[in-house]
């Protein structure tokens, strides 16, 4: 994730719908992974947040199916 030359904390925190991108999961299925969560997220105010590095957490812990597609284990 490349973060912003100005500035360094422009993603430490990202929306649903950014993180669904990154992952390229549904915004649907993303708040599915925060509503029984498997993905951890923040509430900033009405808002829901999800870390980075809990971002980059998740995805450490896909693995890879014998056909080298990758298989969401959650």
């Amino acid at each position: 994730m490349q973060k912003a030359v100005n500035d360094p904390y422009a993603l430490s925190l990202v929306s649903v719908e950014q993180a669904s991108k990154i992952i390229g999961v549904s915004r649907s299925y993303m708040y599915q992974l925060v509503s029984t969560e498997k993905m951890k997220s923040r509430k900033v105010g009405k808002l829901i947040k999800i870390r980075t590095a809990d971002l980059e957490e998740f995805i450490e812990k896909l693995e890879v199916n014998s056909n080298d597609d990758p298989d969401l284990i959650v």
